[in-house]
């Protein structure tokens, strides 16, 4: 069997990892970039990161490391950019991956093949052909833009493209979005002496990274070993709105969604810079007239928060990114990541396409990198005839009721959850899947 991997960050690497270990030894991964990393590759001349400078992980080092692979204890407790990096790069040597990677490789399509497989074609290269290929090429690398109600005549710059705030000093400037990029950038900027404002559309559960001295994702997973979700969630969201009425009072609108029905907010550091005036709360855009901008109330508020219109010299969009996989027809991906989402088992196994893969294709509520492991070793048990998947989907797997209707929560699963089922389904190897 020869199976082909697209991509070398953490999806990319724990698959190969896994690969091997099920006895394929025929592997080969495609990345574009001139190093392992993926997403934390910061420098990389390629353009597809989007890591900015003063970036952490917003999962605790261990609830973040692989299986067996610890971060050292040197490292804090929620990994800085560079002690994600190192930690990736470490990563093939220690499975013998080197040999795997081809680095500097753009894939140009990947089409099924008649004559074995799956045909995929790389830039200046002739074409290869693989019995399977484990797309693994992350979704945060394709900015998608805010539509804004007028025309706006200063900068504007997508948070894929910033690094650092000193092209932004003493500028005034708006952050569109309060997901953790934008939370984090709205600090960076107001540390430095740029006068932000912080436009939302809803009130948000933000979670501080420590809780009693413990790490809040730490903290959370050992309390629901004891206690049901349905107990431990009120008391959770009950904790976090008494700490946000403690430290900010009405300065932030209230969330009209229960806690975790949108992606986790972590950030220990938004709501005392929003109590000093730091970053100044303002509602959803109403209208842009050169650099003007007005701002709407909240839904279901009592009051407006923040100033109703002010100019600004940037915008910076903290609006997600696109799916996007320009290597792969729309026949096969349905063109659209709602369509795709339907066509994968597991949000992992395409359906009808025998041999293709998405490792990673999932915005967990916790960190990313166990819940891609679960899938690659479910990935090389499905290859070695051990599993299938079954014909009912497991509720972890399919859990869009679950989550805020948008376009930024169609990956989004509940990633103890659902590595949780993925594991079971591995361990039964072969067994009543039913």
């Amino acid at each position: 069997m020869k199976v082909c991997i697209i991509g070398a960050g953490p999806s990319g690497l724990a698959t190969a990892r896994r690969l091997l270990e099920a006895g394929i030894r025929d592997v080969v991964i495609l990345e574009r970039q001139s190093t392992v990393g993926g997403n934390w590759t910061w420098a990389d001349a390629s353009g597809h990161s989007s890591i900015y400078d003063t970036v952490r992980s917003i999962s605790s080092r261990d609830m973040t490391a692989f299986e067996g692979v610890p971060f050292s204890s040197t490292v804090g407790i929620y990994p800085t950019r560079t002690d994600m990096l190192l930690y990736l790069q470490r990563f093939p040597a220690r499975f013998d991956l080197e040999r795997l990677i081809r680095f500097n490789t753009h894939v140009v399509s990947i089409v099924p093949s008649p004559e074995k497989g799956w045909r995929v074609e790389t830039e200046g290269n002739p074409p290869e052909y693989f019995d399977a290929v484990c797309i693994c090429s992350g979704h945060h690398w394709k900015p998608l833009y805010p539509d804004l109600p007028g025309k706006f005549s200063g900068n504007i710059v997508h948070a894929h493209e910033y690094r650092d705030c000193s092209r932004f000093a003493g500028q005034r400037v708006l952050v569109i979005g309060c997901g953790n990029s934008g939370a984090d950038i709205a600090v960076d900027l107001a540390r430095h002496g740029c006068q932000v404002f912080l436009s939302l559309r809803r009130g948000y559960h933000i979670v501080p990274r420590f809780l009693f001295g413990m790490p809040s994702d730490v903290l959370y997973s050992r309390l629901r070993r004891v206690l049901p979700d349905r107990v431990l969630r009120p008391l959770a969201e009950l904790l976090l709105t008494a700490y946000r009425h403690y430290v900010v009072g009405d300065k932030l609108p209230e969330p009209n969604h229960p806690l975790f029905a949108t992606h986790p907010l972590v950030n220990s550091e938004l709501l005392p810079c929003i109590r000093k005036a730091g970053v100044q709360v303002v509602g959803p855009i109403g209208n842009v007239r050169g650099a003007e901008i007005c701002f709407g109330s909240f839904p279901n508020q009592r009051r407006r928060c923040g100033a109703a219109q002010s100019e600004f010299d940037t915008i910076i969009a903290c609006t997600g990114y696109e799916v996007s996989h320009p290597f792969l027809e729309d026949s096969i991906t349905g063109g659209s990541t709602d369509a795709l989402v339907e066509r994968l088992h597991l949000r992992l196994v395409h359906k009808t396409m025998k041999g293709l893969y998405f490792v990673g294709l999932l915005q967990p509520s916790g960190s990313l990198w166990p819940v891609a492991d679960a899938q690659a070793k479910f990935v090389a048990a499905h290859l070695t005839g051990e599993v299938q998947p079954p014909t009912i989907e497991p509720a972890a797997s399919d859990c869009r009721d679950r989550f805020v209707p948008s376009p930024r929560h169609i990956l989004e699963v509940n990633g103890e959850d659902y590595e949780r089922a993925l594991l079971a389904l591995v361990s039964a190897r072969g067994g009543a899947l039913q």
